[in-house]
């Protein structure tokens, strides 16, 4: 199945319209809310483990160097 834009912006659409009834109906807070959803923001500070990105190696195609956030503090040999 292809992507579809149009699908996207009705998701999204739903997802405020929910979020605006939640905030209405008090169940839940902005500031609760705003944390919810800053899925980037709660991968950074390692909620969910630690985030990679993954950089290209200059000539040496297919290869990678990764860098993490948090950076992992454990030593690379396991001492």
């Amino acid at each position: 199945m292809a992507f579809s834009f149009e699908d996207r912006a009705r998701q999204k659409a739903a997802a405020r319209a929910r979020d605006e009834d939640r905030l209405a109906r008090g169940e839940i807070s902005a500031a609760d809310l705003q944390k919810e959803n800053a899925h980037f923001a709660r991968a950074l500070s390692g909620q969910n483990g630690p985030f990679r990105v993954g950089f290209p190696v200059k000539g040496k195609p297919g290869k990678r160097r990764y860098m993490e956030f948090p950076p992992n503090k454990a030593p690379k040999d396991g001492s």
